[in-house]
């Protein structure tokens, strides 16, 4: 993108997720000082990067689903790999109540990531580079056969 005095505004709405279910599409990340494993790509920035106001996660296992949030470069276990931070999402038990509310990562009491920057609302955001994927691991299996860790990004492309 080339470089401009004016302010850069999102020109797309970006809405995006998946799922990580126990038995079909579960992976398992590495040791916590490492970024080895197998990583779940869940969002791909457009030709000009993005920005994204939330990361909601949800867990309806019925233990708490300890997740990192992954930013690789090159594709999803790109060259470049860095862990943006870790959390853990407490467990609802249940795949039909919901008894636990879901969690944004870039809220600033339950964050992943203090040093991120803020919205001229006072909102954390997260610029994502083009050419990067922001990536999902489990550091903890689950256990539940419904179980599930859900994942949604909400932004726009720039």
């Amino acid at each position: 993108m080339p470089v401009t005095s004016t302010p850069i505004f999102p020109q797309a709405v970006v809405n995006t997720g998946c799922a990580l279910i126990h038995g079909t599409g579960l992976v398992q990340f590495g040791a916590a000082s490492t970024a080895t494993g197998t990583m779940s790509p869940f969002f791909v920035p457009g030709a000009n990067g993005a920005i994204l106001t939330a990361i909601t996660v949800q867990c309806t296992d019925t233990a708490t689903c300890t997740m990192a949030l992954i930013l690789s470069t090159g594709g999803a276990g790109g060259t470049f790999v860095q862990v943006l931070g870790y959390a853990a999402v407490s467990g609802a038990g249940t795949a039909t109540t919901y008894s636990v509310p879901p969690v944004n990562l870039l809220n600033g009491t339950q964050g992943l990531v203090a040093s991120l920057p803020y919205d001229s609302c006072g909102n954390r955001i997260l610029y994502v580079a083009a050419g990067s994927t922001l990536n999902i691991g489990l550091l903890s299996t689950i256990i539940w056969s419904t179980g599930a860790l859900y994942v949604a990004a909400q932004g726009g492309n720039l």
